[in-house]
């Protein structure tokens, strides 16, 4: 949701998911958000952070630190 709302509000943002498919906790739990499933409502907001110009969504990727001036380092698996 952070997400969302940084990219609604016009700022680049990336979306790192170690798995293949992102979702995280709520892939497997039986959670209810805004009166759907967890799952249907985090493939909602996916499926609109991936219209989006200013987001990038990456899967399989693990970020493995955070250093100075906003530089980050990820492990993306191709």
């Amino acid at each position: 949701m952070a997400a969302l709302v940084a990219a609604r509000a016009g700022a680049d943002v990336i979306v790192a998911d170690e798995d293949a498919r992102m979702g995280g906790r709520l892939l497997a739990e039986t959670h209810e958000i805004d009166g759907k499933p967890g799952v249907n409502w985090a493939d909602d907001l996916l499926a609109e952070l991936a219209g989006m110009d200013n987001v990038r969504l990456m899967t399989r990727t693990t970020v493995t630190g955070a250093y100075d001036q906003g530089t980050f380092g990820a492990l993306e698996k191709v």
